[in-house]
């Protein structure tokens, strides 16, 4: 399989993670069974539920990628500083509960996967 095929199904995967958190939408339910936190009625899920939708740009962005490779490099970009962001915060902000850790760890396998299809695709082009 080429690089590119590589990337192309991985932007994909990445995208199909991002679009778990879209799932708050449906309310406070969702949102405390997301994060493992009791989420308060008000602003708060007003909050969350736009963090949500974030996470679905974020996902078009990297569906559009797995279509269509002249959107690699800027779904990779994107792809990177959400998730990095996210375990950076983890790790800053400890202790984490126990959904937020496994958040982390899931982002954290899927940066080293998203940067060793970046060093192939350089390496065999």
């Amino acid at each position: 399989m080429d690089p590119t095929t590589v990337s192309r199904v991985l932007m994909f995967v990445i995208g199909l993670v991002h679009l778990i958190p879209v799932t708050g939408m449906l309310g406070t339910q969702r949102l405390t069974a997301l994060y493992g936190i009791e989420v308060p009625e008000g602003d708060i899920v007003l909050l969350l539920q736009h963090r949500a939708l974030g996470f679905a740009l974020v996902a078009i962005v990297c569906f559009t990628s797995a279509l269509n490779s002249t959107w690699l490099g800027p779904a990779r970009l994107i792809a990177t500083l959400s998730m990095v962001s996210f375990v950076a915060l983890v790790v800053w902000q400890q202790p984490a509960n126990t959904a937020l850790v496994k958040v982390a760890i899931i982002d954290g396998v899927l940066l080293i996967l998203l940067g060793l299809s970046v060093v192939w695709s350089w390496v065999k082009n």
